[in-house]
C-alpha cells in the first residue's frame, strides 16, 4: 500500500469511527446529574429567611440566623437535603455504570461488523483498511468515547448548553463526518482502486 492509500485508509478509519461515536451518542444519551436540584439550591436557607427576614447586614439578622443554624429544625432540614443529594448521586453513578457497559457492548459489536466488512472488501485495499481501522478504533477506544460522552453530559448538567443547541451541534457534526466519509470512500474507489485495477488489466493484456 502506497503513501496515498495509507493516508486515505487512516482518514477513513478516524472519521468513520468519529461518525459512529457521534451517532451513538446522539441516539443513546448519557445520563445527566441534576446539580441544580441537589447541590446548589439550599432549601434550608429559606428557614433563615422566614425567621430573620432579608436584611442580612443588620446585627439582629446575624443573631437570629445563628439561632436558626443551631436549631433542631435546621439540622433536620440539612440532614434530609444531604441524604437526598447522596441518593441522587448514587442513582447517577448506577445509571452511568449501566450506560458505560451498554456503550462498550454497542461499540464492540459495531467494531466487529466494520472489521468483517473490511475483510470482505479486501480487494479495495484503501477502503478495506479504513473500515478495519475504524472497527479497531471503536473497540480499543470505546472506553475513551464513553468517558468523553459522560464528561460532556456532566458539563451540560451545569447548564453549559441547552439541549436544543447541543442536539443541533451533534447533528452538524454527524452530517459533517458523514460527508467526509462518503467523499473519502467514493474518491478512493474512483481515483485509486479503479485506476489501479485498470492498470493491472492493461498489464495483463496480450502483446
Amino acid at each position: 500500500m502506497d503513501l496515498i492509500k495509507l493516508t486515505v485508509a487512516i482518514s477513513i478509519g478516524i472519521f468513520l469511527s468519529l461518525f459512529m461515536s457521534e451517532t451513538i451518542n446522539f441516539f443513546y444519551k448519557s445520563p445527566n446529574y441534576n446539580f441544580a436540584s441537589t447541590t446548589f439550591t439550599n432549601e434550608c436557607d429559606k428557614l433563615i429567611e422566614e425567621e430573620c427576614g432579608k436584611d442580612t447586614y443588620s446585627e439582629e439578622y446575624n443573631t437570629c440566623s445563628n439561632k436558626v443554624y443551631s436549631s433542631a429544625r435546621y439540622s433536620q432540614c440539612n440532614q434530609k437535603q444531604n441524604e437526598a443529594s447522596s441518593d441522587s448521586l448514587n442513582k447517577y453513578k448506577k445509571q452511568s455504570e449501566k450506560y458505560t457497559l451498554n456503550s462498550l457492548i454497542i461499540y464492540g459489536i459495531l467494531g466487529i461488523i466494520l472489521i468483517v466488512i473490511g475483510f470482505t472488501l479486501i480487494k479495495y485495499s484503501s477502503i478495506s483498511a479504513g473500515l478495519i481501522l475504524s472497527g479497531v478504533f471503536l473497540i480499543v477506544l470505546s472506553g475513551i468515547f464513553s468517558l468523553f460522552t459522560s464528561l460532556g453530559s456532566l458539563m451540560n448538567s451545569f447548564g453549559a448548553s441547552t439541549n436544543g443547541l447541543q442536539n443541533t451541534i451533534q447533528i452538524v457534526r454527524i452530517v459533517l463526518y458523514l460527508i467526509i466519509n462518503i467523499l473519502l470512500i467514493v474518491l478512493s474507489y474512483l481515483k485509486l482502486e479503479s485506476k489501479e485495477k485498470l492498470c493491472l488489466n492493461q498489464k495483463n493484456l496480450p502483446r
